[in-house]
């Protein structure tokens, strides 16, 4: 009874430590203080008994090859959007999403994003304020959540090391609640609370800061048909709090010159995507 009751207490402690941390990291993302809350992130990691997770001090997602704005292109022309037609969509989802984790040829891990266009048939995310919106992205399950007009992929830089140091973390039966058992010398069964568990969760938030980070720097680029509500979020990661920003869209799709027609050519013999076109709802 003994041994249960500490195991009782050791899962408890560890969800409120994952609740805490959680909590911060949604102010850090509702204040954008990214910054501050990196480094508020890392005095707690650094706080921790083990350095496993010290490289996400450095990480740095980027878009070098501007595959969002390729994919955001993408979503529109397969939704059958027409230039000059009222604005049929109003929202755009970006979600760092598990189902857009992959190895290549070479065991190089990649992390994607999953673009996702909606109807404001669907939703219209324009007509709602910014309370309403707020409030459903903090819902179990948001009113346009599943209800996509088309689904894009695009690949995003900077996640290759910190997803195979995930990868690489040995996990006993009892890590994701965040104790470790033994034996001791006369048999019995102990149980602990594992620092590795302790320290996975912030390495997680800080992977969420960076990415949010991130699509709060690269979204003002992203040359848009008309103004539209961008959802910043997460698929089955849940350590990934959602937010949204209003995004103008007129004048920087003004300056960016169309895509190219897309010509039809053979696929290049021995190369595989890692990312593609999402053809149909998870």
């Amino acid at each position: 009874m003994a041994a249960e009751n500490e195991r009782a207490r050791l899962i408890d402690e560890f969800r409120a430590w994952k609740s805490g941390i959680f909590s911060l990291t949604r102010e850090i993302v509702d204040r954008r203080a990214f910054a501050n809350g990196k480094d508020q992130l890392t005095a707690l990691l650094k706080d921790l008994p083990t350095r496993n997770f010290d490289p996400v001090f450095t990480l740095r997602i980027s878009d070098e090859a501007g595959e969002i704005q390729r994919a955001t292109h993408a979503a529109f022309r397969h939704a059958g959007h027409q230039p000059g037609v009222p604005e049929t969509f109003s929202g755009l989802g970006f979600d760092l999403s598990a189902h857009e984790r992959a190895v290549d040829a070479t065991k190089r891990f990649h992390q994607g994003i999953e673009i996702s266009l909606y109807n404001r048939g669907v939703y219209d995310f324009l007509a709602k304020s910014d309370a309403e919106i707020t409030s459903e992205c903090n819902a179990v399950g948001s009113a346009w959540q599943g209800a996509f007009d088309t689904l894009e992929s695009a690949p995003i830089d900077g996640m290759h090391d910190v997803l195979a140091l995930a990868a690489a973390i040995p996990r006993g039966d009892h890590y994701h609640y965040g104790f470790s058992t033994g034996v001791t010398a006369s048999g019995g069964r102990t149980a602990t609370s594992d620092p590795v568990a302790y320290a996975e969760v912030v390495f997680n938030a800080l992977i969420a800061v960076e990415f949010h980070r991130f699509m709060h720097d690269h979204l003002p680029t992203l040359a848009l048909p008309h103004g539209m509500v961008a959802i910043v979020a997460e698929h089955d990661l849940l350590f990934v709090p959602h937010t949204h920003y209003r995004l103008p869209g007129p004048t920087a799709c003004r300056q960016e010159p169309s895509p190219p027609p897309i010509r039809q050519a053979a696929p290049t013999p021995g190369k595989t995507n890692v990312f593609g076109r999402r053809t149909q709802r998870p």
